[in-house]
């Protein structure tokens, strides 16, 4: 796959090693999702750099907002791909917020974030110049991300939901979805699973 990845937001790096093999700071947690904005054409996109910081700052609001109050846009970082435009968002949480209660909290709520973001990128100005059609989100998954503080496996546990412009998808099955094959291979190689 062609990947161009725009990394924006925070840097999700944790600082204050004392050179004793510990820090003197515990890293903020951090939480990431997955999702596809469709009907967006990544490549003209990515020409237009205004539109494309325009739809970054969108994408980031989205997400924002769907964690709740205490999370900011400066909290969102994301990667962004073609296949429509696939959005790796990673949060890095305020200390006030933990990781556990976000991930129940948008798990109680099938497509709030795909609401959210739909919502945010549907009002950006000038986004129907590289759009193909009803611009909608679907595929939210959360990617579990492995620390390395922690031993052993994750357990490769994907939520996935959906929304479009015109409606909620709440479909929480992942083989009914189209997902990149990357993305695809990355969570089944964390959950232990091979290729056959």
């Amino acid at each position: 796959m062609n990947e161009t990845k725009f990394v924006s937001g925070g840097d999700g790096e944790g600082k204050g090693d004392d050179g004793k093999g510990g820090s003197s700071e515990p890293k903020p947690e951090s939480v990431v999702y997955s999702m596809t904005v469709k009907n967006v054409e990544y490549s003209k996109l990515k020409q237009n750099s205004a539109l494309l910081a325009k739809f970054s700052t969108a994408v980031k609001q989205g997400v924002a907002e769907a964690a709740g109050p205490d999370v900011q846009e400066e909290h969102v970082s994301l990667k962004l791909s073609a296949g429509s435009v696939v959005v790796e968002a990673s949060i890095t949480l305020p200390p006030q917020v933990k990781a556990a209660t976000l991930k129940a909290s948008l798990a109680k709520s099938p497509g709030t974030m795909a609401k959210s973001v739909t919502k945010s990128v549907t009002a950006v100005a000038g986004i129907s110049a590289v759009t193909s059609g009803t611009v909608s989100v679907s595929g939210v998954e959360e990617k579990e991300k492995q620390s390395s503080t922690t031993s052993g496996s994750a357990s490769g546990t994907t939520t996935g939901f959906g929304a479009s412009a015109s409606g909620v998808n709440a479909s929480v099955s992942m083989s009914t979805r189209i997902v990149p094959a990357m993305l695809l291979f990355a969570v089944l190689a964390t959950a232990g699973v091979t290729h056959p």
